[in-house]
């Protein structure tokens, strides 16, 4: 599983992956026009809701959530994180 973007963890910041995350959804039905942290987000993993460019569903749906896995927690980046968990939780 090729990663997304390489985030060195000292200098990540959630803007770096939102834009990440924007252009590689703007290649897909799920392009968004913006990304935002989910209240609801876990400590491992990000979880963003996105505006969908185009509604989908007709106009039922216009947002989705994203859930994306770093080499670190989401809430403490000195604290790795084996991506293979993340692949073991997908399949799941």
């Amino acid at each position: 599983m090729k990663p997304l973007l390489s985030l060195n963890h000292s200098g990540f910041t959630m803007d770096d992956l939102a834009r990440a995350l924007l252009r590689h959804l703007a290649e897909t039905p799920f392009a968004c026009s913006s990304l935002s942290r989910h209240p609801g987000s876990g400590t491992t993993n990000f979880v963003l809701r996105g505006v969908l460019v185009e509604p989908r569903d007709g106009g039922l749906t216009k947002t989705v959530i994203v859930k994306h896995s770093t080499t670190f927690a989401a809430v403490n980046k000195n604290f790795p994180v084996d991506a293979a968990r993340s692949v073991r939780h997908a399949s799941s």
